[in-house]
């Protein structure tokens, strides 16, 4: 007999509201990044995951930094997400470097993932947390 594996609860790091900072516009429109993000994340906690996210300004890193810190140091994940958004672009390296070492300073245990895409967040936290995918066959 299989039981259901406790939940996860992860925090998803990206672009958000600030996607605006990626001139190429690499996944489309701000509009359908987000419509991507929430769609994600709702199928993420059908699964079992308990996500959070907090959006990256590249333009003010010390205020994203200081909130990144925050979330970690006042609750418990079991998963940090860092999407493609920060990770991909050379312009965004320093905040990327920033933002992993934040998180393997604060909370060492937390499983890292990165994100290739919007629309492929809940695939990164199956890749991280297998046991939370599907069961049916």
């Amino acid at each position: 007999m299989s039981s259901t594996p406790a939940a996860k609860r992860v925090l998803v790091a990206g672009l958000g509201r600030f996607i605006a900072a990626d001139h190429a516009a690499q996944f489309g429109s701000a509009q359908a990044n987000r419509a991507s993000i929430t769609a994600n994340l709702e199928k993420a906690r059908q699964h079992g995951f308990e996500p959070s996210a907090v959006e990256l300004n590249p333009n003010d890193p010390a205020a994203s930094l200081k909130e990144l810190r925050e979330l970690l140091l006042g609750t418990h994940f079991d998963g940090f997400t860092i999407g493609f958004g920060i990770r991909g672009k050379k312009e965004f390296t320093e905040l990327f470097e920033d933002v992993v070492n934040l998180s393997r300073e604060l909370s060492p245990k937390t499983k890292l993932g990165f994100s290739v895409a919007p629309d492929a967040v809940f695939e990164t936290l199956l890749r991280m947390f297998p046991e939370m995918g599907e069961k049916e066959e």
